[in-house]
């Protein structure tokens, strides 16, 4: 601040106003916006295009070859339907909120390029415009986790996660199955281990300090550096190790989010397994968590695919939610649920049995300040097209992003200094959807 701020400001006080008038009064300079009411996040993904007729935007009235195969059903909230498929989702309805009318906006869907659209906000055309990074990644960044628990925590090692402009420094700590089970193994440190892990954690942290002495301009030092000092303190740390035990759990809480032997002959019980962990790792404090949960591009046997998948995340989801809400943390925990297309509502491919990719989908969201028991958007009596309130990806992130308390037209620099906008086009927040 220079002196003919300081005194513009000292003076100020004599007609009334404090420090405190003037920090208030920046904090509401944009007229309307929301107020941060998330701290944390969950960001379920079902990759491959999970088809939204036959889930969460049915269309019972319509012609019989643009008909889903599954019945509708009634949720607990007047007016919304979902499909047979989803009978433990019904009875939360009131619980989320169901956007039918966000899109990409392409005429042809694309599994790689719309995947990085939605979780990044941003349209990645050009092989030479910047790496976008995903949510995680910025809440990383700007929301990082206390000492001993990482920021972003993904159980998908998908590059999109990965590369980003903000460098190594906030890419998630990526587990598979066999990792996690790793890493709880490895997280039991014997107490009279930790004198000599602290002596170790020394050397290698002066060690590190000497190499980027030696060369302070390579962007990705800093971010090994960082990795290595949260890998020692998720080793000490007992909050983590015990967030993925899941021994911990009743064997009555395992079947109830669907981690049964009948999921496992279907492939989904690892799926529900990280739902429930992503519960565990939310209360042990995480601010960010991604999960990709089983495949969901059906060119072959859509409906074959929908009784297969839909049962697991129909358990996992809705027994997510009921926790979350139980415990106080929905209040401030995003859940989102969605791929990165929906499916046409004709049937090609496989005898007739499969669908196509289309840019028409369903996104599920909860809790954070997103509304219960609310639907925005409506799509034609073929889910082929949007009819109202149209939204595009980036009004996605940006809503996502003002619940989280980050203002998306921040910018960040890239690891050569370069600066870039958060979400980079101007559309408006989903405002149909906040509570």
């Amino acid at each position: 601040m220079n002196r003919r701020h300081f005194l513009t400001i000292g003076g100020s006080t004599l007609f009334g106003l404090t420090w405190a008038d003037i920090l208030r009064a920046q904090a509401v300079t944009e007229v309307g916006r929301p107020q941060p009411k998330a701290r944390q996040m969950i960001c379920l993904w079902l990759g491959g295009g999970p088809p939204h007729r036959d889930s969460f935007d049915p269309k019972p009235d319509a012609p019989a070859e643009f008909r889903s195969s599954f019945q509708t059903i009634r949720t607990n909230v007047p007016g919304i339907h979902v499909t047979e498929l989803l009978p433990r989702m019904a009875r939360i309805a009131d619980k989320y909120t169901i956007i039918r009318s966000c899109t990409t906006g392409d005429a042809r869907a694309d599994h790689a390029k719309d995947t990085y659209y939605w979780l990044t906000g941003n349209r990645r055309r050009e092989p030479q415009t910047p790496k976008y990074p995903t949510y995680g990644s910025v809440v990383a960044k700007l929301r990082p986790a206390p000492p001993g628990i990482p920021s972003f925590i993904s159980f998908e090692g998908a590059n999109v996660l990965v590369d980003s402009y903000l460098g190594s420094a906030v890419a998630p700590l990526v587990f598979s199955d066999q990792q996690a089970r790793a890493m709880r193994e490895m997280l039991t440190v014997p107490q009279a281990q930790l004198t000599l892990f602290d002596r170790e954690r020394n050397l290698v942290h002066a060690f590190n300090r000497l190499r980027y002495q030696l060369d302070k301009f390579e962007p990705l030092l800093e971010g090994r550096d960082r990795f290595q000092q949260n890998a020692f303190d998720m080793l000490r740390s007992a909050r983590i190790a015990q967030a993925l035990d899941l021994s911990k759990e009743s064997p009555r809480n395992l079947q109830r989010y669907g981690a049964t032997s009948e999921n496992r002959a279907r492939g989904g019980r690892s799926a529900c397994e990280a739902v429930l962990l992503a519960r565990r790792l939310i209360e042990a404090g995480v601010p960010f968590v991604h999960l990709r949960l089983l495949s969901w591009d059906f060119h072959d046997d859509n409906d074959g695919g929908c009784r297969n998948n839909w049962p697991s995340i129909d358990s996992a989801v809705s027994s997510l939610l009921e926790d979350l809400d139980e415990r106080g943390l929905l209040k401030t925990t995003i859940v989102t649920l969605l791929g990165e297309m929906g499916r046409t509502p004709w049937r090609q491919g496989g005898g007739g049995k499969g669908t196509d990719h289309w840019p028409v989908q369903f996104v599920v969201v909860a809790g954070g300040g997103f509304k219960g028991g609310t639907v925005v958007g409506t799509t034609d009596y073929r889910a082929a097209q949007i009819t109202d309130k149209l939204y595009y990806v980036e009004s996605f992130a940006r809503t996502i992003y003002t619940l989280l308390g980050i203002n998306p037209d921040q910018e960040l620099l890239t690891t050569d200094g370069r600066p870039i906008k958060i979400v980079v086009q101007d559309r408006p927040l989903i405002r149909e959807a906040l509570a």
